[in-house]
């Protein structure tokens, strides 16, 4: 075992699961730096849960037998840790040289990749433009307010949720936005779920979506960049974007509705 008091990352989270009758949790990173998604038994979730950085192994034996009356050996305990420290879920070495790589292959991009396509929609194009057209042709009409405008609103808010549970406020709004001429840029400021170095993240990069590209208003961004400067960290927590989807869900419904000829400043806040 790598180490001695193993500390389980504050950004892992469980959700749980039946499975043939049987309760499982599913583990994952909410930050998207570890790939996997680990099926546990509620017994190896009570053991990750207590990986604090400052408990010993042997010292874990005796907190689970007094919270569950289970007992477990070392070998056992190790086993559970050995798995999490595989999965990149551990804070240690291991993961932070892996983070530090996953930061300079996510630097060295042009492309902030769709990270949520597959889970929070579609990742087959056609099946995505499909079920898009859907949301939009069944929306609710648009506010009353919203339909003597002439012109596009000046900003909107918007929700953050996969597609299947947010449709008819997505569609309320994009087919609304559809009848209206498009503008030049538009800017996102989304939800950061995870800490930031300051108060904003801006990502220099286009945007991948299974519907293509959504390309960055470069000259925009260097001035808001510019401006966002004073707050701190603009550039920096880059990696944060790479997992986040409260951009990335505006950026597909932007890509269906105006194609390429609109351009992105997305800020994470």
């Amino acid at each position: 075992m790598p180490d001695a008091f193993p500390k389980l990352r504050g950004e892992i989270d469980a959700s749980p699961v039946t499975h043939e009758g049987t309760v499982y949790y599913i583990v994952y990173d909410r930050a998207g730096v570890a790939p996997a998604r680990l099926a546990v038994t509620p017994l190896a979730l009570e053991v990750a849960s207590r990986l604090d950085g400052h408990t010993s192994v042997l010292d874990l034996t005796d907190q689970v037998r007094h919270a569950t009356g289970v007992v477990l050996t070392c070998s056992e305990v190790d086993a559970v840790v050995d798995t999490l420290d595989r999965s990149l879920f551990l804070d240690n070495a291991f993961f932070q040289d892996h983070l530090a790589q996953a930061d300079r292959d996510f630097q060295a991009s042009p492309l902030r990749p769709a990270s949520s396509a597959g889970s929070a929609y579609p990742d087959d194009p056609g099946e995505l433009a499909t079920e898009l057209e859907r949301l939009l042709s069944s929306a609710p009409p648009p506010e009353e307010s919203l339909a003597r405008e002439g012109a596009a609103p000046a900003g909107a808010i918007v929700p953050h949720i996969d597609f299947s549970r947010g449709g008819h406020a997505y569609g309320q709004l994009y087919s609304f936005l559809r009848s209206r001429p498009a503008p030049k840029t538009v800017v996102v400021v989304g939800t950061a779920h995870l800490p930031l170095p300051g108060r904003y993240s801006l990502c220099l990069k286009d945007f991948a979506t299974p519907l293509g590209q959504l390309p960055l208003d470069r000259e925009r961004s260097e001035v808001i960049r510019r401006h966002l400067a004073p707050y701190g960290g603009v550039e920096q927590g880059l990696l944060a974007h790479r997992g986040e989807h409260s951009v990335e869900l505006q950026a597909v419904w932007l890509r269906h509705i105006y194609g390429d000829k609109v351009g992105l400043v997305p800020l994470l806040a």
